[in-house]
């Protein structure tokens, strides 16, 4: 019986992964499932690096209205669609993700699962379990009463695992971490349940020296602050507030730190690098631990998509 197949490209910020998610899923009939947890919000595209979308397209899967961005004709899902100030959890991205790539099989088109959200990815391929991951009000409210500081440690200490994956600097995942750890006893990403059997899934991970990924950060930082990162940090402050979900990821934390007048814009800047450094060095972590995930440079990929695709399951 043949089974269903999606390819998974990830790897860590700046590798490269949306271009060349691009160039395979125009050469093998694919579309793109954004599964990071940055770009899924709207007007906040120089901060999240976006690609330039040329336009878009409703469609309705299981009586619900999605909206597919297009950019260079290839069909990108679940990018640019929530506005700064809406939560989003795991559990949402997990449920909507499904549906998609179950339509995009039904197009008979290769599903391509992008991005470097760890917990996004683990949660559509690994099927997570979120009904055991039972909401606890009062606990919720006692750590949501404590510091950022307090609870990341806590979170390193208790569940390691998730917290190389996670965006430390946003308060509700790091809550909601602990929530899950402390209320059942198991990390989110240890609640898995569907048979592995079920897909054919091909992971692949960007091979970058980590020396020319930092390279790439700081370079791409510098660009984000010459095209305008700091206006539309400042525009999307007035509008939503600074403490919105889409404001804890990197970049426009530090921006609408420098706007409040805590430290001046080279500060923000050099803790724009440096914070992303360290995201990338954590999201390594988290992936290095699959054993499912191949590594390859980028002029291998095509090649061992196109064997893999070929091959009988």
């Amino acid at each position: 019986m043949q089974r269903n197949k999606i390819l998974v490209l990830t790897g860590p910020t700046a590798s490269g992964k949306s271009q060349l998610a691009i160039s395979l899923a125009s050469h093998f009939c694919g579309a793109i499932v954004n599964a990071d947890s940055r770009t899924i919000y709207q007007e906040m595209d120089i901060g999240t690096a976006k690609p330039f979308f040329t336009g878009s397209k409703d469609l309705e899967i299981r009586s619900r209205r999605y909206t597919v961005k297009l950019c260079d004709e290839i069909e990108h899902y679940l990018i640019d669609f929530l506005l700064p100030n809406q939560v989003y959890s795991v559990a949402d991205y997990q449920k909507d993700a499904k549906e998609v790539v179950q339509y995009l099989w039904q197009q008979s088109k290769l599903p391509i699962l992008v991005g470097g959200t760890g917990l996004y990815i683990d949660a559509l391929v690994k099927d997570y379990d979120f009904s055991e991951a039972g909401t606890d009000h009062k606990l919720r409210i006692m750590l949501e009463k404590q510091s950022l500081t307090e609870l990341v440690k806590k979170l390193l200490v208790s569940d390691p695992q998730t917290a190389s994956a996670i965006d430390l600097k946003n308060k509700r995942r790091v809550v909601r971490a602990l929530e899950v750890f402390l209320s059942t006893g198991k990390s989110i990403s240890n609640q898995t349940k569907r048979d592995q059997s079920d897909w054919d899934v091909l992971k692949i991970g960007i091979d970058f020296p980590r020396e020319l990924i930092y390279e790439r950060i700081n370079a791409r930082v510098d660009k984000m602050i010459n095209s305008g990162l700091v206006e539309e940090a400042q525009d999307l402050v007035k509008r939503y507030g600074s403490q919105a979900p889409g404001f804890s990821g990197i970049g426009y934390a530090q921006i609408s730190s420098y706007l409040s007048g805590e430290f001046d814009l080279k500060e923000a800047v050099r803790l724009i690098k440096r914070d992303t450094r360290r995201y990338a060095k954590r999201q390594l972590t988290w992936f290095r631990r699959d054993p499912e995930i191949l590594w390859l440079a980028p002029d291998q990929i095509l090649p061992q998509v196109n064997k893999w695709l070929n091959q009988a399951v």
